[in-house]
């Protein structure tokens, strides 16, 4: 017969099971990130395809906020373009690229009068007059960045237009164009633009001009 004392003095042996869960090495491994460990699969649809798409296309058309300033801005800006080009469209040409503007009673251009070639901005005037005769590939040929805001003046006046008569208004999506890329390939496109410029006009013979 057993003592029924040292049967509640006696310790119960301990189940490994409660100290050391099974698989609670696997869970550990899967729930911890690690070089080795696949993602799952919300991890690979975060693509940057699906975060462009999230954040929406790159041109939105919205209402405008406030309809009645709206319209009357949107009214300005349509005519400040119209008025530009219509002005544009009454000069003539200069056939050498330079010089256009002087036919506002400007004088000529500084820097090409001194150095012999043109300036940043030479030729700016000239394309705009060519883009608003319908020549825009002359107008490239006399100044590309002036020819593409040309382009852009045109296009911005038919956006107002188009906002003063619906009410609703094309716009860039901001949240998926960068403005400092946006900035930064302006600043290329004017330089190269520039270079241009002077490549043609040494290779044409046409520069320094005298």
């Amino acid at each position: 017969m057993n003592d029924p004392a040292d049967d509640e003095t006696r310790t119960p042996p301990m189940n490994d099971s409660l100290i050391n869960p099974p698989h609670s090495d696997a869970v550990i491994q899967n729930d911890a990130p690690g070089d080795g460990a696949r993602p799952d699969s919300a991890s690979r649809e975060q693509s940057p395809r699906t975060v462009r798409q999230r954040l929406g296309p790159i041109l939105v058309v919205s209402s405008l906020r406030r309809p009645i300033v709206g319209r009357v801005w949107a009214v300005l800006i349509a005519g400040a373009c119209a008025g530009t080009l219509a002005l544009a469209a009454s000069l003539r040409p200069d056939p050498t690229g330079f010089g256009t503007h002087t036919q506002f009673g400007w004088s000529a251009c500084g820097f090409l009068v001194q150095t012999g070639y043109p300036c940043p901005t030479c030729g700016m005037t000239t394309a705009f007059a060519d883009f608003a005769t319908g020549h825009p590939i002359r107008a490239f040929m006399h100044q590309p960045m002036g020819l593409i805001l040309a382009a852009g003046t045109a296009v911005v006046g038919i956006v107002a237009l188009a906002a003063a008569i619906s009410g609703r208004v094309l716009g860039v999506n901001w949240y998926r164009v960068n403005p400092v890329r946006v900035v930064w390939a302006f600043v290329v496109l004017f330089i190269g633009s520039w270079a241009y410029l002077i490549v043609i006009g040494r290779v044409s013979g046409t520069l320094p001009a005298r």
